[in-house]
C-alpha cells in the first residue's frame, strides 16, 4: 500500500490486484481499487490506514512550516568521477526515501552505485548524505528528490560535464598551390567549448582577406607555398581544453614546361610547349579568348601539350598566351603568360572610305598606324603626288598620321595615301575623298554644225564638272523641254552622257538650245547655237596615177557644188578589201582574196580572216587616209599593205565644220608584192628575270612569212643579241617560226632597262626591224637602297649629307629620309622630297635643325607611294660640330642598337661608374652567327673636371647558344667583375671601377 501510495504515477505496482489505480498529489491522495479477492480487500483496508497516517504527517509538516530539502540543487560532476548530495529531512525521527527520475529507489529498484550515510538523523539538523560513484554521460540530467511521509523535496539535477575532445580528420594533407584549403576538425565537450584558437607553426591565425575562421573550421583561399605547415586547433570549455593538429603541404603549382616570351618577325611561326606536374588535360588561351584548331593560325598537337601559332602579323604583337592545365579533380591552373613581340612593317588602317564632304569645308583624315618597332617615317600622298605642307598651305599634318584639309576645294578630291616606314619595311593605307560641289559647264567655242537631213548630237559644252552626277534639262529653240524624267520628244532624245540627239536635222532647227545641269548644291546653264547647212557634192572622176608596195597616188576633179560653205580640204580613203574565208570551202581558201566592198562608215570586224591566215588584229585593218588642201586635187595614200587589194574614194570637207560630201566613185586596185613588215612590239615583264615579247604582223607582203628575227639588248648599250628557242637565252640562229607571235626570254638581269626588236622575212627577203619601247626587267616598285651616306660639311645648325640612288623603282618622284645615329640608335630624322631625279646622280641633302654636336653616323632610305627601300649601310662615324649647338654636358652611356640591346651607365658620385649591358636573345637567335660588339665608351665628370675616357675592357666574341648562355670569352679588368649571370633571355653583365679610376667602357 505504501509503495503504491508514494509511487507518484500511474502504475500496476501490485500484481495481486487485477486493476489498481493510484494518483498521488502532494496533499491529496486518491486511491481506488476494485477488489476481486480477499487479498485485495486486505490491501484496501491497509491503504485507508496509510492514508490516515500520511494525512497526519502532512499536516504535521504543514504545521512545522517546511518540508525535506536536497542540496545542491545542481550536481556538477565530471564523467567517471564520484559526487555527493545531501537530503535534510527537517522532521525529527523521519527517514527520507530517495526518488530518481520519479522512481523510488527500493530494494526492488536498486541503484548499486548509490550509497548513503546518515548524520544526526532524529536531530533537528540531521541529514542523509548520498554518494554516487562512476558517473557516466548517461547520468546527465538525472533528477533526485527526497520524500518523507509523502512530502517531496525540491529536485536536484545531475549535470555531467565533459572536457573538450578535438580530433583531426587527417594527420597530413597535400593541396596544389592556388587551391582553397579547408580544415574541419571534430570537437566535442559539455558544455560546448567557448574558445577556439587556430595556429600555424605556433603562430596564431586571425581572420584576413584570405583566411576565414569559424570555430572549428578554417578556410584559406588561393593557398600558396607559404601556407604550408603544422595547423593546430585548441578548444576550451569550463571544464578543460584539448587540441589536435594536422600537417598541410601546399605543393608548388609547377609548370615543368611553360610558354616563354618570343620575339618574331612578321610571317614567322612560334611553337609553345606546356606541361604541368599534375595536369591531365590541357587547353590554350590568348588574351582571354580560347584557342581552338578551328582558328586559321592555331594548331594544337601532342594532346594539347604543344601550340603551334602563326604566321604572326602586326595584330599578334603583345599577345598574351596562357596554357591551362586541368587536374583530375577538375581544378584548373593557368600558366604564366607567353608574350609575343612581333616585329613587322607598319600596318595602316585608313578611315572608312569613301569620305564625302561639301566644297569649302574642313576635313580630317585620321589614319591609325600600328607599328612595332615604331614607325620612323610618315609621308602623305594625293593621287600619286607627295604632299608638302611647306608648299600647300591648305593642308596640315596633325601628329604623324592625321591629315587636315582646310576649306577643301573640289581639286582635293581623289585618293589619299599614308605611307609609314620602320626598320622592317613600309605599310600604306588609302582613303577616297569625294568633294561635293555645284555643277559648272565649260561652253562650246562655237556653234554646232549639222548636215541637212542627218542626225546630229548637240553636246552640253566641252566639259561638265559636278559631284554628285547632275541632272540635265534641255530647252529647245521651238520651246520643247527635255528632262531625264521625259527624255524624248518628237525628234529629240536625251542621251546618257547628257547630250541631245536631233534626228534628221531640218533648216527649221536652226536656233539656240539651252542646257541646264543641276545637283542638290546648285545649277549651271549654257547656250548652244545650231546651224543646219548643206554639204558639198562628191568629188568626180577619181583616177590612180601610180601604185607602189605600200602607197598609191590618186587624182580627181572638184565637186560641182561646194554647199553652204567654202571647201576646206579633201580626204582620200583607201580601205582594204577583205572577207571571211569559209574553212569548209577549200577552193575559196586557196584562191586568194575575194574582193568585197565594205561600208566606209563601219569598222572592219575583228573576226575577218585573210588568205595568208593572218587576222585583222595583225594587219592595218583600218583605212589609210590622205588629207590635202582644197586647192589640190592629187594625194598620196601611204601605209598600205603590200600585195593587198584596196578600194579608194575621195570626199570633200566644208570649211570650219564637220560637213563632208558623199564618197566619190570608188577605184579598186592592189598594191605590189613586198617584204613583210612587223607591227607594234610589246615587252611584258612576267617575273624575276623573265620578259615575254609579243608582236603583230603589219603585212605579209603578199607571201607567207617564213620566220621572225628577235633581238634584245640593254637600252642603248652594247650589241643586239639573239635568243634561241632551245635555251631561251643566248646567241643562236633565228629559229622563231612564222606562225609564232610571242617569245619569252629568261635569265635577264633584274632592275635593268631592255629594248627588243623584231623583223619578218618571206621569199622576197627580210623586212625592217620594229623596236619596242624600253622596259624595266622585274621592277620592285620602290627605290633601291641608297649608297652609303657621307658627311660633306656642316654649318651653324645643319649638316650636308651626300648619297645616291641607282634604281628609282616606279617613279622619279620619291622621298629620302636621313637618320642621325649614335651607337646604332636613331636620335633625329629628316625627310626630303625629290622630283624628276635621274638615277645614279649624287644627292646633296641638307640635314637641318641638328640638336647636338657629337660623333654621329648617318643612314638613309628612300620611299615612294608604293613603299620604302632598304636602309643604307650607316656612314662612317664623323665628329659633326655645329657651331651654334654645344656638346652635351655628359653622355649617359652609348647605345649599341635597338635590336641588339642597350648599354646603361650610372654615375655614383664619389664611388664608381657602373655600366650594364643587356643583349637581347632574339637578335642573336635570329642570326645565329658570331657577333663582335664594338668598343663603346662612357665618361663622367665631377667638380674636379672631366675624366678622360679610356678603354678598360676589351671586345669579346659572343655567340648564340640554345641554352641562352654565352660560350665566348668575356674579358675585363682583373678581379673586378661584379657578376656575370646568365639569364633566361640573354645575358646581363656589369663591371664597376673604384672612385677616381677614370671611366668604364662596356663591350
Amino acid at each position: 500500500a505504501t509503495e503504491c501510495l508514494h509511487s507518484g504515477a500511474r502504475a500496476e505496482k501490485l500484481r495481486k490486484c487485477r486493476a489498481s489505480y493510484c494518483v498521488h498529489h502532494r496533499f491529496r491522495v486518491f486511491i481506488s481499487c476494485w477488489p476481486n479477492s480477499r487479498r485485495c480487500n486486505r490491501w484496501l483496508m491497509g491503504s485507508v490506514t496509510a492514508f490516515i497516517v500520511g494525512t497526519n504527517l502532512m499536516l504535521m509538516v504543514a504545521l512545522a512550516g517546511s518540508g525535506p530539502h536536497i542540496q545542491p540543487p545542481e550536481i556538477i560532476v565530471k564523467e567517471g568521477e564520484t559526487t555527493k548530495f545531501t537530503c535534510t529531512p527537517l522532521i525529527p525521527a523521519a527517514l527520507p526515501v530517495l526518488e530518481k527520475n520519479n522512481l523510488l529507489i527500493t530494494p526492488t529498484n536498486p541503484e548499486p552505485r548509490l550509497e548513503h550515510q546518515d548524520y544526526g538523523i532524529g536531530t533537528e539538523n540531521g541529514n542523509r548524505t548520498y554518494t554516487l560513484s562512476d558517473v557516466t554521460l548517461k547520468d546527465d540530467g538525472t533528477q533526485f528528490r527526497c520524500i518523507i511521509a509523502g512530502v517531496v523535496s525540491n529536485t536536484a539535477v545531475l549535470n555531467v560535464v565533459v572536457p573538450p575532445v578535438v580530433s583531426s580528420p587527417v594527420s597530413s594533407l597535400t593541396i596544389i598551390e592556388g587551391e582553397h584549403l579547408t580544415l574541419n576538425f571534430t570537437v566535442t565537450g559539455d558544455p560546448p567549448p567557448h574558445s577556439f584558437t587556430w595556429q600555424r607553426n605556433g603562430e596564431q591565425l586571425t581572420n584576413t582577406e584570405r583566411v576565414s575562421i569559424a570555430d572549428n573550421v578554417l578556410r584559406i583561399r588561393d593557398a600558396s607555398r607559404l601556407d604550408s605547415g603544422n595547423y593546430t586547433l585548441r578548444a576550451v570549455n569550463s571544464v578543460g581544453e584539448d587540441s589536435a593538429w594536422t600537417v598541410v603541404e601546399v605543393a608548388y603549382n609547377e609548370f615543368l614546361l611553360f610558354p616563354r616570351d618570343a620575339t618574331l618577325l612578321d610571317g614567322e611561326m612560334v611553337t609553345l610547349d606546356c606541361l604541368h606536374r599534375f595536369g591531365q588535360d590541357y587547353s590554350w588561351r590568348a588574351n582571354d579568348t580560347a584557342l581552338g584548331s578551328q582558328d586559321d593560325k592555331v594548331d594544337i598537337v601532342q594532346g594539347g601539350l604543344q601550340l603551334r601559332y602563326g604566321p604572326v602579323d602586326y595584330r599578334d604583337h603583345s599577345l598574351s598566351v596562357h596554357c591551362i592545365a586541368r587536374l583530375g579533380n577538375g581544378r584548373e591552373f593557368v600558366s604564366p603568360p607567353a608574350r609575343l613581340e612581333v616585329i613587322a612593317p607598319p600596318h595602316i588602317q585608313p578611315p572608312p572610305s569613301p569620305i564625302t564632304i561639301t566644297e569649302g569645308t574642313d576635313v580630317t583624315l585620321d589614319f591609325v598606324v600600328t607599328s612595332h618597332p615604331p614607325a620612323t617615317s610618315f609621308t602623305f600622298w594625293h593621287n600619286g603626288r607627295q604632299l608638302d605642307t611647306n608648299t600647300d598651305p591648305a593642308i596640315s599634318i596633325r601628329g604623324s598620321s592625321s591629315l587636315v584639309v582646310m576649306a577643301t576645294p573640289r581639286t582635293a578630291a581623289g585618293n589619299y595615301t599614308l605611307v609609314a616606314g620602320n626598320s622592317q619595311g613600309a605599310g600604306s593605307g588609302s582613303v577616297q575623298l569625294i568633294v561635293y560641289h555645284p555643277p559648272s559647264i565649260t561652253p562650246l567655242p562655237g556653234p554646232v554644225v549639222a548636215q541637212i537631213h542627218r542626225d546630229v548630237s548637240i553636246p552640253c559644252g566641252t566639259g561638265i564638272e559636278s559631284t554628285p552626277q547632275p541632272n540635265y534639262t534641255w530647252t529647245c529653240c521651238n520651246g520643247d523641254i527635255i528632262t531625264q524624267s521625259m527624255p524624248q520628244s518628237n525628234r529629240l532624245t536625251l542621251q546618257d552622257d547628257g547630250s541631245l540627239l536631233l534626228r534628221s536635222a531640218e533648216y527649221t532647227d536652226n536656233g539656240t538650245f539651252t542646257c541646264t545641269v543641276s545637283n542638290f548644291l546648285g545649277s549651271s546653264n549654257t547656250s548652244i547655237r545650231l546651224l543646219v547647212l548643206d554639204p558639198p557634192t562628191e568629188p568626180r572622176n577619181p583616177q590612180l596615177l601610180q601604185i607602189g608596195p605600200t602607197w598609191a597616188r590618186l587624182q580627181w576633179t572638184p565637186p560641182t557644188n561646194n554647199g553652204s560653205l567654202p571647201l576646206s580640204s579633201y580626204r582620200a580613203v583607201a580601205t582594204p578589201q577583205v572577207t571571211a574565208i569559209d574553212s569548209s570551202n577549200s577552193t575559196a581558201a586557196s584562191s586568194g582574196l575575194v574582193r568585197t566592198a565594205l561600208n566606209l562608215s563601219s569598222p572592219i570586224p575583228s573576226e575577218v580572216v585573210f588568205s595568208n591566215n593572218s587576222s585583222c588584229v595583225e594587219v592595218v585593218c583600218e583605212a589609210s587616209y590622205a588629207v590635202v588642201d582644197a586647192g589640190t586635187t592629187e594625194a598620196n595614200v601611204m601605209s598600205l599593205v603590200p600585195s593587198f587589194p584596196y578600194k579608194v574614194v575621195v570626199m570633200a570637207l566644208s570649211n570650219g565644220t564637220n560637213l563632208q560630201s558623199l564618197p566619190s566613185t570608188p577605184v579598186n586596185f592592189a598594191t605590189e608584192v613586198y617584204v613583210p613588215g612587223v607591227g607594234a612590239v610589246v615587252a611584258i615583264v612576267m617575273g624575276p628575270a623573265a620578259i615575254t615579247v609579243q608582236w603583230a604582223l603589219a603585212y605579209s607582203g603578199g607571201l607567207p612569212v617564213q620566220y621572225f628575227d628577235l633581238g634584245f639588248r640593254r637600252a642603248d648599250v652594247g650589241e643586239w643579241r639573239t635568243p634561241t628557242e632551245e635555251s631561251g637565252m643566248g646567241m643562236g640562229p633565228p629559229l622563231i617560226s612564222g606562225h609564232t607571235r610571242s617569245f619569252t626570254l629568261r635569265g635577264l638581269e633584274s632592275e635593268e632597262l631592255y629594248e627588243f626588236r623584231v623583223l619578218a622575212a618571206n621569199q622576197l627577203g627580210r623586212g625592217e626591224y620594229t623596236v619596242s619601247e624600253t622596259v624595266l626587267s622585274h621592277p620592285t616598285g620602290v627605290p633601291s637602297q641608297p649608297s652609303i651616306p657621307e658627311f660633306s660639311g656642316w654649318g651653324e645648325d645643319f649638316a650636308v649629307v651626300t648619297t645616291s640612288i641607282q634604281k628609282l623603282g616606279s617613279s622619279t618622284n620619291f622621298s629620302v629620309t636621313l637618320s642621325l645615329l649614335v651607337g646604332g640608335a636613331t636620335i633625329q630624322s629628316h625627310t626630303e622630297f625629290l622630283e624628276n631625279y635621274e638615277s645614279g646622280t649624287q644627292l646633296q641633302i641638307v640635314f637641318p635643325n641638328i640638336s647636338y654636336s657629337g660623333a654621329w653616323q648617318v643612314q638613309a632610305f628612300a620611299s615612294n607611294h608604293l613603299g620604302v627601300s632598304e636602309s643604307s649601310i650607316p656612314s662612317l662615324t664623323a665628329d659633326v660640330s655645329v657651331t651654334n649647338v654645344p656638346f652635351p654636358y655628359h653622355t649617359a652611356g652609348p647605345v649599341i642598337g635597338a635590336l641588339m640591346g642597350a648599354v646603361n651607365c650610372a654615375v655614383i658620385v664619389g664611388v664608381a661608374i657602373i655600366c650594364v649591358l643587356t643583349v637581347r636573345e632574339s637578335f642573336l637567335q635570329k642570326r645565329r652567327l658570331a657577333k663582335r660588339m664594338e668598343l663603346a665608351q662612357a665618361s663622367a665628370s665631377n667638380t674636379d673636371g672631366p675624366l678622360s675616357p679610356r678603354s678598360v675592357l676589351h671586345s669579346g666574341d659572343y655567340r648564340y647558344s640554345p641554352d641562352g648562355r654565352s660560350n665566348g670569352n668575356i674579358h675585363g679588368p682583373p678581379n673586378e667583375p661584379i657578376y656575370d649571370q646568365p639569364r633566361r633571355r640573354g645575358w646581363h653583365m656589369a663591371y664597376s671601377l673604384p672612385a677616381g679610376a677614370g671611366s668604364a667602357s662596356v663591350v
